[in-house]
């Protein structure tokens, strides 16, 4: 218990610096590399208002641009127009005996869709046929020299 008196007395001085220089560098003046991470900083942000004014220009151009619903409405009436005629190889028939009827006629009278994807030579053939018989006449006008 007489120990808590002893250490009291024997305090070390504080010391004091040398100079007001020392107490500049250390405390106040940022080191050369908090210099640089404040101007990389700074830098950043100079580049993302930059890349925010670009985008709000930007979006004013295209707000100013559209007039794209004239352009939705003409496409709705167009698929007004082709959906009029119904879907397409679709037959409509009440009762069973017109069903029937409507098979038959398919069957006989029709080539369906899965004949035409079995050969398409038939239908190359065919296609080439109609054109010659079209287009030959008008040939023949447009070149009469030639036989």
């Amino acid at each position: 218990m007489a120990k808590k008196g002893g250490k009291k007395g024997k305090e070390a001085p504080v010391q004091q610096p040398e100079s007001d220089s020392d107490w500049e560098d250390g405390a106040k003046k940022p080191s050369k590399k908090q210099l640089e991470q404040a101007a990389k900083k700074q830098e950043q942000l100079e580049k993302k208002k930059e890349r925010e004014l670009l985008l709000q220009m930007e979006e004013a151009s295209i707000k100013s641009k559209k007039g794209g619903k004239t352009k939705s409405h003409k496409k709705d009436d167009l698929d007004d127009a082709l959906n009029q005629f119904g879907p397409k190889g679709t037959i409509s028939a009440d009762g069973l005996d017109d069903s029937l009827a409507a098979l038959t006629l398919l069957k006989k009278d029709a080539v369906t869709n899965k004949d035409l994807d079995r050969h398409p030579e038939r239908r190359f053939k065919a296609a080439l046929a109609s054109y010659t018989e079209r287009r030959l006449p008008e040939i023949k006008k447009e070149n009469p020299e030639k036989p």
